[in-house]
């Protein structure tokens, strides 16, 4: 009675989650979440919606979208929502949209287990340009460790008015240019992505890549370019597209740390 009684005061203390259930039943889902919005706990967890695997990466918000409304059209709005699965990033933020608050994913180890790196068009514009052309040492190698080309091409004159960092795009126009920008940088995403061998094995996982770039493809060999240009984690900071495709064709262990970034 005792561990019982401690364990009952644990619980008092833990913040637990409801499993709201139906399967693809809208009465089943509706039932469940009514049953749960009364009751204490901290959160939900909306479960049932498939079986796990990395088949969950196809499916798209229409495939879910009115199990998942039936799911959260019950449940308190202050209350915390998650649900897990390996859901492409364009489903997520359907479902974002819709009322979820986080997600217990595996989407990113299922990409770089593929040899895969996610590539974004974003309204957050990132420039980190020298105040003058002097500050560059064109040819010399980086102090860094990094393994970066300079791109002599991003670097302006000192005339050049350095925008500020970091700043968000907020007017329609701007966020246009922005991703006509991307769009030009990330043109090789247009075209067929899955090409080697390791993206053949699985028909599946050939059907939804747009999010993506394959490193293990020969055609980055030589793709001295970091593998995005608006982002400023370490891996697009200091590594290349020809690096990485390097350290994947080695199976060096680097290859799928930095992509997991």
């Amino acid at each position: 009675e005792f561990q019982l009684f401690c364990f009952v005061q644990v619980l008092k203390e833990s913040a637990i989650l409801g499993a709201v259930e139906g399967g693809y039943s809208i009465e089943g889902r509706e039932d469940s979440a009514k049953y749960l919005a009364n009751s204490s706990v901290f959160g939900y967890v909306i479960d049932g919606l498939h079986s796990n695997g990395p088949d969950v990466e196809q499916l798209t918000i229409e495939d879910v979208k009115p199990v998942l409304e039936a799911s959260l059209k019950h449940l308190p709005n202050d209350k915390f929502r998650v649900l897990q699965g390996c859901w492409n990033p364009e489903t997520v933020l359907s479902m974002v949209e819709l009322g979820m608050d986080a997600f217990d994913s595996s989407y990113v180890y299922t990409v770089t287990e593929r040899g895969g790196a996610l590539i974004f068009q974003n309204s957050i514009k990132n420039l980190d340009i020298p105040s003058t052309a002097t500050d560059v040492s064109y040819g010399a190698e980086p102090k860094d460790g990094s393994n970066l080309k300079p791109d002599t091409s991003i670097y302006a004159q000192s005339s050049y008015e350095i925008p500020e960092k970091k700043k968000r795009i907020t007017d329609d126009k701007q966020v246009t240019s922005v991703v006509e920008e991307d769009k030009s940088v990330e043109s090789e995403t247009q075209g067929p992505i899955v090409e080697s061998p390791e993206d053949t094995k699985s028909q599946t996982t050939s059907l939804n890549r747009k999010y993506e770039i394959s490193l293990a493809d020969k055609k980055y060999a030589e793709d001295f370019t970091p593998l995005s240009r608006s982002c400023s984690c370490l891996t697009c900071k200091k590594h290349t597209r020809a690096y990485i495709h390097h350290l994947l064709q080695t199976r060096e262990l680097l290859g799928p740390v930095l992509l997991t970034m």
